[in-house]
């Protein structure tokens, strides 16, 4: 057995000196390093719809790499974020990507309607249809074909979304922008029995930022501030989420 494991050792060694990847270094690969930031400042910014948020980012998300985690408590307007910021990913020509774990689709549309073109969606959601909204839906695709997938549980098999089927998808479609409204809904496929939801969001997280790098995609992550937020406040004296109600 000591002879076994000597030899394979042995084996194991010649193999890594034969692995020529490296880390990059900052000073040998220094011209490599400025060609590579050139070719990635180049590359389009997905605008938010958010002109304060596009200014602070550089001209909106990123298409080399982004993670943007999204906290807020209930009902305090998540999704309709999420949804401004996929519309304008559309709008410009940016196919997206929707999960949404608790609204239909097709209500979820009614707010991509009212933020293109500002029809009431309190009327739209009990489908109080006018003229003008019905020749908008007739005109939608003619007008920009450009796709926005939303998608939901029963879509899956198995009603069971995890980062797998979301990267097979964002490959397959060519996806700039994916939404997760709603991390605790997603399943860890790295998570064992008895890991803490601390675990497994990080290991969700840290696998969608890997498929942004690896596709160059942005990714929006929709996390409800936990119960202990109402303890934290603004200056205003409102709860108010800090960064230890992310974790």
């Amino acid at each position: 057995a000591s002879d076994a494991w000597k030899y394979l050792r042995l084996r194991c060694d010649e193999a890594m000196s034969l692995n020529s990847d490296k880390p990059m270094d900052l000073v040998g690969d220094a011209q490599k390093r400025a060609d590579t930031v050139l070719k990635f400042s180049k590359q389009a910014r997905i605008p938010t719809g958010f002109d304060l948020i596009d200014k602070a980012m550089y001209g909106g998300l990123s298409t080399v790499e982004e993670l943007l985690i999204l906290l807020a408590r209930t009902n305090s307007g998540k999704s309709w974020i999420c949804m401004k910021m996929a519309e304008s990913a559309q709008r410009h020509g940016f196919p997206v990507l929707y999960y949404s774990p608790e609204m239909q689709a097709s209500y979820l549309g009614t707010r991509f309607d009212t933020w293109r073109s500002h029809f009431a969606n309190n009327q739209l959601f009990r489908g109080q249809y006018s003229e003008d909204y019905l020749n908008y839906i007739k005109n939608l695709q003619i007008e920009n074909p450009t796709p926005l997938y939303v998608l939901e549980n029963k879509d899956v098999p198995n009603n069971t979304v995890d980062v797998p089927y979301i990267e097979e998808f964002v490959k397959t479609n060519g996806i700039k922008l994916v939404v997760i409204d709603g991390l605790a809904y997603m399943t860890d496929v790295r998570s064992k029995k008895g890991d803490s939801d601390y675990n497994k969001y990080k290991n969700l997280c840290e696998d969608l930022f890997t498929m942004s790098k690896q596709y160059g995609c942005a990714v929006i992550v929709v996390v409800q501030a936990n119960r202990a937020t109402k303890d934290s406040k603004d200056d205003k004296g409102d709860p108010f989420p800090n960064l230890y109600n992310i974790e």
